[in-house]
C-alpha cells in the first residue's frame, strides 16, 4: 500500500488520493499516521472500516465453523443407546439360570456397604444403579453402552460417580448429553425441595 505523498487541489482543497477506492478526498477523511510522510494513512476512514468489518466476519465465521465441526464430531465419536424388547425365558434359560446360580453359589449385594465391597467393574447389570443398562416401565431394556461389554468399562455403578464432577465429564461416562444431565439434576433438586418441604411442615 503506497501512502499519497501528491496532493491534489480541487477548488483550492488539498485533497489526497487513497489507494484502496482510488477517490480523491480530504485530509479529515484519513486517519493520522505519524510515519507517513504527510502525517496521514494510504486508506481513508471509510475503506478502513470496510476491510475492519469484513475481517472481523472472516474471524467470526471461522469460529463458528470450527465450534460446528467440533461438535459434530463429539457426536459422531458417541454411540447411541439401543432400546431392545425383552424376551420371554424358555424353560431352558431357566434351567441354566437355576444350574449357574447353584454352582457359583454368589449372591446378589443387598446393601451398600456390600456393593462396594464387590469388585469393579461390577457384574450385576441387573441392577438399577449400573451404568450398562437401564430398564423401562414396560420391561423394554436399553443398552447405554451397546458397542462394549460389562467388563470393558471403566466405571460400571452409578452410586460410586456420586461426587461433585463436571457436567462434561458425568455426560461422557453416563454415555448421554449435557443438557440431560442438566434436566436430571433439575428434576432431583424438585424432588429434594418437595421432601424437605413435607419434612420441614410435620404430620
Amino acid at each position: 500500500m503506497s501512502i499519497p505523498k501528491t496532493p491534489i487541489m480541487i477548488d483550492g482543497v488539498v485533497h489526497w488520493r487513497c489507494s484502496l477506492c482510488g477517490k480523491a478526498k480530504t485530509a479529515d477523511d484519513f486517519a493520522r499516521r505519524a510515519k507517513a510522510a504527510n502525517g496521514l494513512s494510504s486508506d481513508c476512514k471509510r475503506c478502513r472500516a470496510k476491510v475492519k468489518k469484513k475481517y472481523l466476519e472472516k474471524q467470526k465465521s471461522r469460529r463458528k465453523k470450527s465450534t460446528v465441526s467440533s461438535t459434530e464430531r463429539a457426536k459422531s465419536s458417541r454411540t447411541r443407546p439401543v432400546t431392545k424388547k425383552p424376551l420371554p425365558l424358555t424353560e431352558k434359560d431357566l434351567r441354566t439360570k437355576r444350574m449357574l446360580a447353584s454352582y457359583y453359589q454368589i449372591q446378589r449385594p443387598r446393601t451398600r456397604r456390600d456393593c462396594s465391597e464387590t469388585s469393579r467393574p461390577c457384574p450385576w447389570v441387573g441392577c438399577r444403579y449400573h451404568l450398562y443398562l437401564d430398564e423401562g416401565r414396560h420391561g423394554s431394556i436399553k443398552f447405554n453402552f451397546p458397542d462394549i461389554e460389562p467388563w470393558e468399562m471403566d466405571e460400571t455403578c452409578a452410586l460410586d460417580l456420586a461426587c461433585g464432577m463436571p457436567l462434561d465429564e458425568i455426560s461422557a461416562r453416563l454415555n448421554i448429553t449435557g443438557e440431560r444431565v442438566r434436566q436430571i439434576i433439575q428434576v432431583a433438586m424438585e424432588k429434594m425441595k418437595v421432601l424437605y418441604d413435607e419434612l420441614e411442615v410435620g404430620p
